[in-house]
């Protein structure tokens, strides 16, 4: 901290002392959030399945098998982790491996833009893709 003493001119004379903090680089906004989507899952998958899977790799805090309003799977799911090494790791285990004889596709997923809600995949396609395709 650095201190200053200010002598200010006007009819009344002020003694000020000014105690100034050193500026702190912010620290790099990441871009990547630490959930993963992943596709082709088998439509009996759960979450379960996949909470249990995917915590090998990472402290999985959400994991959720997308379902439609009759309660089907729609294929897809979202694993949510404590922090960005888990979603990495996930993508690096996981992506192209067999789950009963389908190959899953693991992504990042990355916020949504403002005025959306949800997340969308950094790959074309996938919830809330927008007008290029998706669930």
């Amino acid at each position: 901290m650095i201190k200053t003493t200010l002598l200010l001119a006007s009819p009344m004379v002020a003694v000020v002392d000014i105690i100034v903090a050193p500026r702190v680089a912010p620290s790099p906004r990441r871009s990547a959030v630490n959930k993963v989507f992943i596709f082709n899952l088998p439509l009996d998958t759960t979450d379960k399945f996949i909470r249990d899977k995917f915590n090998e790799v990472g402290q999985v805090t959400e994991a959720i098998v997308m379902r439609d309003g009759d309660g089907r799977s729609r294929g897809f799911g979202l694993i949510s982790y404590s922090d960005n090494e888990g979603a990495d790791a996930a993508i690096a285990k996981f992506n192209g491996q067999e789950f009963d004889g389908r190959p899953v596709k693991v992504d990042r997923a990355s916020e949504a833009s403002k005025g959306h809600k949800g997340y969308h995949s950094d790959q074309q396609g996938g919830y809330n893709a927008g007008s290029s395709g998706g669930y």
